[in-house]
């Protein structure tokens, strides 16, 4: 339920992205949050949330075809190229059928 009208509409950086509470399955998390830069090391770690908004030239070193995003981000992330918000409302990973199926589940009870 993250108010997409919130994100930036042209990111500070070469990318905005949304971090969340670690689930269970990654406790470790993913990145770090200083202020509002996004770091690879810190105190506390967040997983990141999929959602995020990308200028064009955060892919600018991208080769056409498949590639890792968790690779381009730790890139641009050492760069101090990726600023970042945590977001602790409802959110659910959708990797797996199961997992749609228990956040169906759970939408279904929401009013």
């Amino acid at each position: 339920d993250y108010p997409l009208n919130h994100l930036l509409m042209q990111p500070e950086k070469l990318a905005h992205i949304i971090l969340v509470d670690n689930p269970s399955y990654h406790l470790k998390g993913d990145f770090a949050l200083q202020k509002n830069q996004v770091t690879l090391m810190g105190s506390s770690t967040l997983t990141f949330g999929n959602i995020g908004l990308f200028r064009p030239e955060f892919f600018a070193t991208c080769q056409p075809g498949r590639f890792r995003l968790g690779d381009v981000l730790k890139e641009k992330i050492m760069l101090e190229q990726v600023t970042g918000e945590s977001y602790s409302g409802l959110w659910f990973n959708i990797g797996t059928p199961d997992e749609l199926s228990k956040a169906e589940a759970a939408l279904s009870l929401l009013p």
